[in-house]
């Protein structure tokens, strides 16, 4: 186990990537903290010593903490596609490209998946990014980050399970 840079006598972060406060407070006890879900990956709130909440995703505590980046790469992979398993030996710094690239050959994720932007539906993610304005990749990050239902400027975004067809 071994302190979170940023955190440090605060919180640590296992191998396998369990995160563990090191201290009690008068609002926090000592010990496992409890996880929760953000488009699929693991999260913990994390507070500073002036008591600020800085919400962290669990695999990058990991990455951060125990696998060398010398390329200064922004994109943590997991490696079996599992967003659960914050495994050292599953993770591994890539670029975006890279990641994007995994997912399909590992059929992660899906090419041609419907998305609907307000009351209109796309056949893909590509269509729908062009049509409001963005470039071709946004919707695909953004769902990876934030899960199939979300919004992105003013519009209201659905991909995939989340359409309800009437």
């Amino acid at each position: 186990m071994k302190e979170i840079k940023g955190f440090e006598k605060l919180y640590a972060v296992t191998k396998d990537g369990r995160v563990y406060s090191l201290i009690t407070t008068s609002s926090r006890r000592k010990g496992l903290l409890k996880t929760y879900k953000d488009g699929g990956y693991l999260k913990v709130n994390l507070y500073d010593k002036n008591g600020k909440c800085s919400k962290k995703f669990v695999h990058r505590l990991v990455a951060q903490t125990y696998l060398n980046n010398p390329s200064r790469l922004q994109i943590v992979n997991h490696l079996d596609g599992d967003k659960e398993n914050n495994s050292i030996e599953n993770l591994e710094w890539t670029t975006q490209k890279k990641n994007i690239n995994h997912s399909f050959i590992h059929g992660l994720e899906h090419r041609s998946v419907a998305t609907q932007i307000d009351n209109t539906i796309y056949p893909n993610m590509k269509i729908a990014s062009l049509t409001i304005g963005f470039k071709s990749f946004r919707i695909a990050y953004e769902r990876r980050k934030r899960g199939n239902e979300f919004y992105l400027g003013k519009h209201s975004i659905k991909c995939g399970d989340a359409i309800v067809q009437h």
